[in-house]
């Protein structure tokens, strides 16, 4: 087994691992690991379970790439590269490039090390990119020195050797990115002052998984922290204030009670400007998870009928001492208008906490799952329900067109969990 330095360049206090990823692990030199043909002043092999990189002597800037990746880019927001550089005359840049509009390429770069043995994994953050849209056929690997200065390959010559390149998948649950804390990638972070501290912990969450931890590290004020979630759900048309907002959390806290809340911000439409936050009540977490629900008419009281273009979420807390620790898990959003229907068009992403598992991944023509489920669903990426199958383990797939869908699964008691897959 290759040994797998993590190396973060997110500005992110946790180590990291992706529950939905796409990977071109170089164990063979089969669909999809052979599209990585695209290359200047290096000659590629696979072998040994890697992408093996020669750069040609006296060459500069090595590149590799592809013009046939495929990669879903409404789906995958992140990706990873994991290498060895092991000659102390080794490349020490990185850059990830793909096309941007009208013309040209965005490149996205970090200065890297050279002279190791070990696997060392880089993280380019392309989730933010306007230009990471739609299907992405066109990526590039760039090796220069370091801060991009050119680099000059050796007169030896040398290698470099790529163990997998993976592309990370970002989940949701309504109006909430990573809404369980699973992709450790994807966005929360802490807004403070005080000692209070985030991170996420590997087994305290509903079933043993991950969950948002907050250590007080001292008495807090009301409002002290904000702990957020930066993602903003813009409306495809702006609604308007009959409408009301869910919101359902799970917590547990332990050491000394303190207290958590949920407060909910929405931008008004551009003829008003604004914004709007509603607070919650404060809840008390208990030494067992407990779900707090939230359920927010958007009438904010002024006399005039106010729309609203856009949500996002946050959570502020209070008391407690340096014993307190809260515990966030498994956020479940919607929206309903004012007839308590959905207006979400993508079906809640609500995680179960068992294993599910979809293969083969990609697939071909039966897509198999790991549990009967009482309903399968395809859809594909905007919310559109291609087919379905009741009481099955399997739904058939090989009429669909290459590209990335949404399987969404439903067991016996409700529960519902949906996994990307990418069909060949």
């Amino acid at each position: 087994m290759k040994k797998i330095t993590l190396s973060l360049f997110l500005m992110l206090p946790f180590m990291l691992f992706s529950q939905g990823t796409y990977t071109f692990d170089f164990e063979n030199s089969d669909p999809p690991n052979d599209v990585w043909t695209v290359k200047s002043s290096l000659t590629t092999s696979i072998g040994s379970g890697d992408l093996n990189l020669a750069l040609t002597n006296g060459a500069s800037n090595p590149m590799v790439g592809t013009l046939s990746g495929g990669i879903n880019a409404e789906v995958y927001r992140y990706v990873a590269i994991t290498l060895k550089n092991p000659s102390a005359q080794g490349p020490t840049y990185i850059r990830f490039s793909f096309p941007k509009s009208p013309s040209g390429r965005k490149y996205i770069s970090y200065n890297i090390d050279n002279n190791h043995n070990d696997y060392r994994t880089y993280y380019f953050d392309v989730s933010s990119e306007p230009d990471w849209e739609n299907t992405v056929d066109d990526m590039r690997f760039h090796f220069k020195a370091t801060d991009n200065a050119d680099y000059v390959v050796p007169a030896e010559g040398i290698e470099v050797n790529v163990s997998e390149i993976v592309f990370h998948e970002v989940s949701y649950s309504g109006y909430v990115q990573n809404p369980s804390f699973e992709n450790e990638l994807v966005g929360w972070s802490m807004d403070t002052g005080t000692s209070a501290a985030f991170q996420i912990s590997e087994t305290e969450g509903v079933g043993g998984s991950k969950a948002a931890e907050i250590s007080y590290n001292g008495t807090l004020a009301a409002g002290d922290i904000k702990f957020e979630n930066p993602y903003v759900y813009d409306f495809e048309t702006d609604i308007p204030e009959t409408y009301s907002v869910t919101l359902d959390f799970q917590h547990k806290g332990i050491g000394t009670v303190a207290d958590i809340q949920v407060c909910i911000k929405l931008s008004y439409s551009d003829a008003i400007g604004g914004s709007k936050t509603f607070y919650q009540g404060w809840v008390n977490p208990g030494t067992d998870y407990a779900v707090s629900s939230n359920d927010r008419s958007l009438d904010d009281g002024v006399g005039d009928d106010n729309t609203y273009k856009s949500i996002t979420v946050f959570f502020r807390a209070k008391n407690g001492d340096a014993t307190s620790k809260v515990y966030l898990d498994d956020i479940v959003t919607n929206i309903k208008d004012e007839n308590g229907d959905d207006v979400l068009s993508v079906p809640l992403n609500e995680i179960i906490k068992e294993p599910f598992l979809v293969y083969p991944n990609p697939v071909r023509d039966m897509l198999y799952v790991s549990k009967t489920s009482k309903i399968l669903e395809v859809y594909d990426v905007v919310g559109n329900l291609i087919t379905r199958e009741d009481n099955t383990d399997r739904i058939e797939v090989g009429f669909l067109k290459s590209g990335a869908y949404i399987l969404k699964s439903q067991d016996e008691n409700g529960a519902v969990v949906s996994k990307v897959f990418m069909k060949k």
